[in-house]
């Protein structure tokens, strides 16, 4: 951004590189907030409780299910409430029953337990 921001300084008739930077800038700020605030904070906390292996535990009956994509960390819903996992190390499947452990504030899924 800094980039962007001293090179369109430099070329005064490049009006709408500065504009594209007035718009970009206000949003990566609001990203990176969002990002740090909802993904990275939950995971630096839950570091303690990884290596102390002070997992949460609960049971339940999976309802929905979101194989996620590229960039994307798969979830799914357990009893209403939201965790998520690596589908290479647990498989989860829609109506089946599990037994979780989780870190408490990623709700990140360390091993699943089917029920059934």
């Amino acid at each position: 951004m800094l980039l962007l921001f001293i090179k369109t300084k430099k070329d005064k008739k490049n009006k709408g590189g500065f504009l594209v930077f007035l718009i970009l800038s206000p949003l990566l700020m609001i990203w990176t907030l969002y990002s740090y605030n909802y993904v990275l904070e939950p995971r630096f906390q839950d570091i303690k409780y990884y290596i102390n292996k002070d997992y949460q535990i609960t049971t339940g009956k999976c309802s929905s299910l979101n194989d996620g994509g590229k960039g994307v960390t798969s979830s799914f819903v357990l009893d209403e409430e939201t965790y998520y996992y690596n589908k290479r190390l647990n498989k989860i499947y829609k109506g089946k029953s599990y037994k979780l452990h989780y870190l408490p504030n990623s709700k990140y899924v360390i091993e699943s337990e089917s029920l059934e």
